[in-house]
C-alpha cells in the first residue's frame, strides 16, 4: 500500500535533477530517432549546450539527453537506447566531468533506479563487482520507499513546519524548460556570482586524479558502440570559472585528465576533442563555478556549431584535438526564453550533491 502510494506520487517525492534521469530515460527513445546530433554527459552539458543554437547554425536536428550528475554508465545506456530505437545520429557530443569520473557508481545510487531497467541494473552491478552495491540497487529499484526515503523524510519535516511539502511545481517548471529547449536547462544570469571558488573542496581539488575503473569501462563501451554504428564522437571539455580551472591546473589534475584522454583519441579514429578549458570565459558567463549562464551557454554552443562544420573523419589524432577559440561575446538572439526565475533555476546543489 505504502509503496503504491509513493510510486503514484513520484513528482511529490523527487527533485528536478533526480526526475531528469527518469524523464530523459523515456525521452531518448521518443526524440532520438529524428535527430542527427545527440548530446550526452552531465550538468555541464545540460546547462551549457543548447540544441536550438546549434540547429540555427547547422543542418543538424539536435536534442540534449545529458543528465544532472550523469556518469559514464548513464551516457552509455542512453546511447544504446537511442540506437535500439533506430536512431542513427551522425554525431554525438559527450562530456565526462573529472570529479564524476573519479566517483564510483554508488555516487548516483539515488538516481540509478529512476533510469535503469532491470537488465541494465544487472549489467551495471556486474561491472561494479560489488555485492553490497548490487543488493542496494536492487532494493531501491523494487521498493520506492527506500529509493525516495530522503525526499519522503524531507516532505514530512516540511509539513510539520508548515511549509510546502511537495516539489511538484518546481519539477514541472524545469520539465517545461527542458521541453522548450530540446532537453537543455537554462540558467538566467546571476549577477551576485563573483567567480569565487572553495579551493579547499577535496571533491573538486583532490590530491590526485584517476578515472574509476567502472567509468573507464563504460567510456570504452560508449566509444565502441558509437564506432560500430558509424557515429562521430565529440568529447567536450567545457569551460569552468577561471579560478576553478587555475587551481586544477596548479595541482596537475588537468594534466592527468589530459593524459587519460589522449590515448583514447589515438585508439578511436571517430573521436574528436573540443577543448574550451582555456577559452576565456570569465565569471560573468557563469552562475556558479561550473555552470554557464544563458549567455555563456549560447556562446559555447555557437562555438561548438562552428567546430562541428570542420570535423573530418580522416583526421590524424593531433588534428582531432581542437582548442576552441577565445570567447567572442554576443547576446543570445535565437534562444527560447527560459521560463524560470533565478530563485528556481539556481537550486542546483553544487556542494551537497555534486553534479
Amino acid at each position: 500500500m505504502v509503496e503504491s502510494i509513493i510510486a503514484c506520487h513520484h513528482l511529490d517525492f523527487t527533485r528536478f535533477y533526480i526526475h531528469d534521469w527518469r524523464a530523459i530515460g523515456k525521452t531518448v527513445r521518443l526524440r532520438s530517432p529524428a535527430c542527427s546530433l545527440l548530446c550526452f554527459g552531465d550538468s555541464l552539458v545540460k546547462f551549457g549546450v543548447l540544441p536550438r543554437v546549434i540547429q540555427d547554425q547547422t543542418e543538424a536536428k539536435a536534442y540534449n539527453v545529458s543528465l544532472c550528475g550523469g556518469q559514464a554508465a548513464s551516457s552509455y545506456f542512453l546511447l544504446r537506447r537511442a540506437i535500439e530505437a533506430e536512431s542513427r545520429p551522425s554525431t554525438v557530443l559527450v562530456d565526462y566531468a573529472p570529479h564524476l569520473l573519479m566517483a564510483g557508481p554508488r555516487h548516483n545510487m539515488r538516481q540509478w533506479p529512476e533510469l535503469l531497467s532491470p537488465s541494465e541494473a544487472i549489467e551495471l552491478g556486474l561491472a561494479a563487482k560489488h555485492a553490497g552495491f548490487c543488493a542496494e540497487l536492487a532494493l531501491r529499484w523494487i521498493f520506492p520507499s527506500m529509493k525516495d526515503r530522503d525526499e519522503v523524510r524531507g516532505n514530512i519535516v516540511a509539513a510539520f513546519r508548515g511549509r510546502p511539502a511537495s516539489r511538484r511545481n518546481d519539477v514541472m517548471a524545469h520539465a517545461e524548460v527542458w521541453e522548450t529547449n530540446l532537453g537543455a536547462d537554462v540558467h538566467p544570469e546571476r549577477p551576485s556570482f563573483d567567480g569565487e571558488v572553495d579551493l579547499a573542496d577535496p571533491g573538486y581539488f583532490p590530491r590526485n586524479w584517476s578515472c574509476h575503473r567502472v567509468n573507464e569501462y563504460f567510456i570504452h563501451r560508449f566509444l565502441e558502440l558509437a564506432t560500430a554504428n558509424g557515429v562521430q564522437v565529440v568529447w567536450l571539455l567545457p569551460p569552468v570559472v577561471p579560478k576553478f580551472q587555475s587551481r586544477r591546473d596548479e595541482l596537475g589534475l588537468e594534466a592527468k585528465y589530459t593524459s587519460f584522454l589522449k590515448p583514447l583519441v589515438s585508439k578511436y579514429p571517430n573521436l574528436t576533442v573540443l577543448d574550451a578549458r582555456h577559452s576565456g570565459y570569465d565569471s560573468s558567463q557563469f552562475v556558479d563555478p561550473l555552470h554557464l549562464s544563458r549567455h555563456g551557454a549560447h556562446a559555447f554552443s555557437r562555438e561548438i556549431a562552428v567546430a562541428l562544420a570542420s570535423l573530418r573523419a580522416d583526421a590524424s589524432p593531433s588534428d582531432r584535438w581542437a582548442q576552441l577559440p577565445h570567447l567572442r561575446t554576443s547576446r543570445a538572439e535565437s534562444l527560447s526564453t527560459d521560463r524560470l526565475d533565478s530563485s528556481v533555476t539556481l537550486h542546483v546543489p553544487i556542494k551537497g550533491h555534486r553534479q
